[in-house]
């Protein structure tokens, strides 16, 4: 029987970009106040992790956040890190934007919308099902010039037959890390697999929220192929910096 030495996810981001995870405090289903946030940064800092783009939903009346609430709560965590000893941490700041029918007024004002460089923007849908206003939202947005990147399209197992569709489309792929691991389940597993093989992602994120998520992703292991195909992503993170 032949053993296959498999390689440490977490690997992968040393030196990287984290471009989507929920490390503000208090505005989202991530850290719930400071004294979490700084204990999550303190693990990314063990990881080697030194330059994050916090990306905290924006998601109509259940996390209704705001241009302003989010850079008040990075502003926040900013200030905190030289007495942490995180000095060192480069955090900047975007959103998570749910599409739904309370995302239609950012495309009234996009001058409150925060990205990525290059005007990309970070989006997603409900796993249960696709946004009735999805199509004509990425119309929207790319006719406004913005670059959309889908989050964990793995999770949205109901959408086999538009992955490509999107992609054509002029949408890029963000795979969340942990999906890979089986973190979110064997058929997420098979799916992202599916889709890195077939190279239909971009870039990558942790999507971490909490400490459960960050030891799961210190566990997280992966054949050298994946390894290799994730490298290459976290690579492609830095054009989001």
């Amino acid at each position: 029987m032949f053993f296959f030495r498999k390689t440490p996810l977490a690997e992968a981001f040393n030196g990287k970009v984290d471009i989507h995870n929920h490390l503000l405090p208090g505005i989202d289903d991530g850290a719930p106040n400071l004294k979490t946030s700084i204990e999550l940064l303190k693990s990314y800092d063990e990881l080697g992790i030194h330059k994050i783009i916090a990306t905290p939903h924006t998601l109509g009346k259940k996390h209704p956040n705001t241009k302003e609430s989010i850079a008040n709560a990075h502003d926040i965590l900013s200030k905190s890190l030289e007495q942490n000893q995180l000095g060192h941490i480069n955090l900047k700041f975007a959103s998570e934007y749910m599409i739904d029918e309370d995302f239609e007024p950012f495309l009234k004002t996009p001058e409150n919308l925060l990205t990525f460089a290059d005007k990309y923007i970070l989006i997603e849908m409900s796993y249960l099902g696709k946004s009735q206003n999805f199509e004509t939202v990425l119309f929207e947005l790319q006719s406004q010039g913005y670059q959309p990147i889908l989050a964990h399209p793995e999770r949205y197992l109901y959408l086999k037959d538009d992955y490509e569709n999107y992609l054509n489309n002029g949408v890029k792929f963000q795979l969340n890390a942990l999906a890979t691991v089986g973190y979110y389940g064997a058929k997420v597993k098979e799916n992202a697999l599916h889709l890195l093989d077939k190279e239909y992602y971009t870039f990558i994120g942790t999507d971490i929220h909490h400490q459960r998520h960050v030891e799961a992703f210190k566990k997280g292991k992966v054949s050298k192929k994946v390894f290799n195909k994730i490298m290459a992503l976290s690579e492609n993170n830095q054009k989001l910096w």
